[in-house]
């Protein structure tokens, strides 16, 4: 995935390097502290990150030394609510998620469904829970096609098993207990890693590369301090320099392609696919990215190498995504009962959404299969609207023209 389209991303970075500059700071030093305080919750404000603002304030808590007794904890207590009702529709969609994950737990095998699997894997899970829950509840308005848990050990339980859930707490208790045998700057590196495991409570930092790579780094400067006790500090340098290197050449090699992408929009429509062509080897496993290789296959009407596309690329799309352009594919090759198909497991992973329905309604009346367009017609009418704009407007428009049994404005 392209890391800083994320705004999460970027906010996790924010309070992630906060401890490390924090902790470089003499405990006397408190006007440049305050300085910095402010710049890093200011940030934290401007990418409208919660769990940043609230990590941020704890962190100047433990450089400031304070002592954790009952007042600081209902303090924080108090913070954590205040910052889950401010924006409680966010909470509530995670709740979902995490809801129908649990769901089908036991579906899980316990060495994990694969790297990847969890976008498509929850999908079908969404997608039957709406089968069975048709009214216009609060799911239905949150409901999203989502990429991530929004929980990292429900994530890695879901793609590696059991082990990695293991694996990741043996990790939290580690930093936990290094935070009181460290001081100055590496005491810095540690609580870094307490905040981004702190994000992986409520987000996905090690399922993007810039966060996982700042964890991976305190990790080996962390792991380089206790080192050095033992090996001879040339030694411990070079294996930590090594490792550096090669996360920050993966980095730039991965940016140079995501540039190549971004400029392939501005070439001709001739021009465009030779250029996605040339970066899908890098960037396959990016649902934004392959969305845009598959639309200019599209419009370029290669419809077999989409669909070659659409199958083997499958678990890395959004699925909502997936099957709505697999839907436009084979209603562009005239295939509509197969479209159909499509588009109705695109309308069970988010129910709020108008396009697969109407693009139903409009197979139906070029099949003159008038009864079924007026059925869908009316469906469209009925349901409720979760952000208006001009297309959900004209949408409902042409249904309650298709329900009147007059033909929408399309064909005239």
């Amino acid at each position: 995935m392209t890391d800083l389209l994320f705004s999460t991303t970027k906010a996790c970075l924010i309070a992630g390097f906060y401890p490390i500059l924090i902790f470089l700071l003499h405990p006397t030093r408190k006007l440049a502290a305050l300085a910095c305080f402010i710049l890093f919750i200011s940030l934290a404000i401007i990418f409208h990150s919660r769990t940043a603002i609230g990590t941020i304030i704890i962190v100047t808590g433990l450089w400031l030394n304070i002592k954790l007794d009952r007042k600081v904890l209902a303090i924080v207590a108090l913070l954590a609510v205040v910052l889950v009702l401010v924006n409680f529709d966010s909470c509530f969609g995670r709740l979902f998620i995490w809801y129908n994950i649990f769901c089908h737990i036991g579906e899980i095998p316990l060495t994990g469904k694969g790297l990847y699997m969890f976008q498509s894997t929850y999908a079908d899970w969404q997608a039957g829970y709406f089968a069975t829950h048709t009214s216009y509840n609060k799911a239905y308005f949150i409901a999203d096609s989502p990429m991530f848990a929004y929980n990292e050990w429900l994530q890695v339980y879901v793609e590696f098993g059991v082990g990695a859930v293991i694996l990741l707490t043996v990790l939290v208790f580690l930093n936990l207990k290094l935070m009181n045998n460290v001081k100055g700057i590496f005491k810095g590196f540690v609580v870094s890693n307490l905040v981004i495991f702190a994000f992986c409570l409520v987000s996905f930092p090690l399922h993007q590369n810039y966060t996982l790579s700042l964890f991976l780094i305190n990790q080996l400067i962390i792991f380089t301090y206790f080192l050095t006790k033992v090996w001879h500090k040339q030694i411990a340098f070079v294996c930590i320099l090594l490792i550096f290197g090669g996360i920050i050449y993966f980095q730039l090699n991965k940016v140079k392609y995501v540039k190549q992408w971004q400029m392939a929009s501005l070439a001709p429509l001739s021009e465009r696919r030779a250029i996605l062509e040339s970066c899908f080897p890098h960037l396959y496993h990016d649902s934004y990215f392959l969305d845009n290789y598959i639309s200019v296959l599209m419009m370029q009407k290669d419809f077999v190498t989409a669909g070659n596309i659409l199958h083997n690329y499958k678990v890395y799309m959004n699925q909502y995504r997936y099957y709505t352009m697999s839907g436009d594919r084979y209603s562009s090759m005239r295939e509509y009962n197969s479209a159909i198909v499509e588009y109705s497991k695109a309308q069970l992973i988010i129910p709020n959404r108008f396009e697969p329905l109407y693009k139903t309604m409009i197979i139906h009346l070029m099949n003159k299969n008038i009864l079924a367009s007026q059925q869908i017609a009316a469906v469209i009418i009925k349901m409720p609207v979760k952000i208006p704009s001009a297309q959900i407007e004209m949408m409902k428009k042409d249904a309650v023209q298709v329900e009147a049994g007059k033909l929408p404005s399309m064909f005239n």
